[in-house]
């Protein structure tokens, strides 16, 4: 293995996918209105107020004035209501707007922005790219569309990282190394076109798993390192990147025993390195956390705001969650997120059942079969990235279920869970981290059903059509957001 990075020596053709993936994505976030209702004004308002150096502290902190008046000027009713939309209200005369926002703002001068305590590390650099973009003269408005674009640039780079991870350590898996970055061009993750901290969870993922596989006890004290620091990103990013520590256990973990058990081992000095490049970054945040703010979680600030629980050991076993019902409608919305996300427009769900069953079943199928390793000629997945890959993905998902279990939620309306009626965590945006190895079995299903009917082209064939139904009905389902007069493209100047 070499030392070079995955994003090194890429073809042509790989950045000929990476600028096509990066405009669709422009492109969509500029035809998506401000601000869609997965709460994307709180993560704004939080990037805001890192951009001024403002770092939270007490408890949860009002919005700032600009960015209220923003949302009062520039949302779109259209991710919740159906119809025409309202005249924009930057056509009125300055005199009324003016009155409408100091009116609207009575009812928000209380209003908390929860998200202010979530882990810093999306808002840090998303506030530098903010900063950019203002010493570039890009401003108001225009602003918020710049910060969207970020989450282009770090996706661009997440297609070029993970097609290098596949030329490094899967050499001769060419349709592999084409269908990865090419599923990735074609998933219409809405995530990716919004302000959103979860954007940069897939991209670290893919830079500490490959730094991971350069250890085995052999690897530089640089590089033991600099994978600490890309899982201590990672949860210094989303909570709910825990999951992830998976990888480094896998790794690590053995050699700790045996050191324990006194069995000759390599990389003592190196293996602490790691553990300390980890464990400091965090250690450093909660403590921040805890002097600034009262607790060792900036989170439980948040959880405090939802009402959201733990609940008593017995009261578990009530859970929905343990009945067939239950079962189904988590993991229903799981795969559904995972294919279409969770933005709303005109009141209903951007995505159509039928679409997400069969890319779901397909999924699942083309899964099973790669961890299953049968085939006639291909060799199975090396299992340094098979075993720990498989553990992560289930293991994120176990993590959302115990969540889901763990805790007791409030009344809330059905299009805001977790609540009362569906006490689930089922949206894969939480544990988006998983997106590459998930393409990555993906892909290499469809390589061994190809294998194993000895029909080369059917590889090809599923990918392309994959791929086509992707790109064409999300173009077609948000074909009437491209005409919305409250996105960028029409927003009055």
């Amino acid at each position: 293995m070499t030392a070079e990075s995955p994003a090194s020596r890429a073809p042509a053709w790989l950045w000929a996918l990476v600028a096509l993936a990066v405009l669709r994505l422009v492109l969509f976030q500029a035809a998506f209105p401000p601000f869609s209702q997965v709460d994307e004004i709180l993560h704004w308002d939080t990037v805001h107020k890192y951009a001024r150096l403002e770092l939270p502290h007490g408890g949860l902190p009002g919005f700032d004035e600009e960015v209220l008046d923003q949302y009062l000027l520039y949302e779109s009713k259209e991710y919740a209501e159906g119809g025409e939309p309202a005249p924009h209200p930057m056509l009125a005369p300055a005199e009324l707007r003016a009155i409408h926002v100091e009116v609207q703002k009575k009812s928000w001068r209380n209003a908390p922005n929860y998200m202010a305590w979530e882990p810093p590390l999306y808002y840090l650099g998303a506030a530098l790219w903010v900063k950019m973009g203002a010493l570039c003269g890009i401003g108001g408005i225009d602003l918020f569309f710049w910060a969207r674009a970020f989450g282009a640039v770090l996706y661009g780079l997440l297609i070029l990282v993970a097609a290098g991870f596949v030329r490094r350590y899967l050499p001769g898996r060419d349709f592999l190394g084409l269908a990865v970055p090419l599923l990735l061009v074609a998933l219409p993750q809405d995530l990716y076109y919004q302000v959103s901290d979860d954007v940069p969870s897939a991209l670290l993922l893919v830079l500490g798993f490959d730094r991971l596989l350069r250890l085995n006890g052999q690897g530089r004290l640089r590089d033991y390192v600099l994978s600490g620091l890309c899982f201590a990103a990672l949860l210094l990013t989303k909570p709910t990147n825990l999951p992830t520590l998976i990888l480094p256990a896998w790794f690590l973990l053995p050699r700790l025993v045996a050191r324990l058990r006194g069995r000759p081992v390599q990389a003592d000095r190196r293996d602490l390195a790691f553990w300390i490049s980890l464990v400091l970054p965090v250690l450093g945040w909660a403590l921040y956390s805890r002097l600034a703010g009262g607790e060792w979680l900036g989170s439980r600030h948040k959880m405090a705001y939802h009402g959201f629980i733990p609940q008593g050991i017995f009261s578990i076993f009530e859970h929905p969650g343990f009945s067939f019902a239950g079962f189904a409608f988590f993991f229903t919305g799981l795969f559904s997120t995972f294919w279409s996300g969770e933005f709303w427009w005109k009141g209903k769900l951007l995505a159509w059942a039928w679409l997400d069953l069969v890319l779901s079943l397909l999924l699942i199928g083309m899964i099973s079969l790669s961890w299953s390793g049968r085939s006639r000629e291909l060799p199975a997945l090396p299992r340094s990235i098979l075993r720990p890959g498989r553990w992560l993905v289930l293991g994120s998902v176990a993590f959302l279920i115990l969540s889901s279990l763990m805790l007791e939620f409030p009344d809330r309306p059905l299009n805001q869970p977790p609540s009362q009626k569906e006490p689930f965590f089922r949206v894969y945006r939480l544990i988006s981290a998983t997106l590459f190895p998930v393409l990555l079995f993906f892909a290499d299903g469809m390589d061994r059903l190809a294998d194993l009917t000895a029909r080369s082209p059917v590889r090809w064939i599923l990918l392309g059509l994959v791929v086509l139904l992707l790109l064409s009905c999300e173009f077609w389902m948000s074909r009437t957001v491209f005409a919305s007069p409250y996105n960028w493209f029409h927003l009055p100047r």
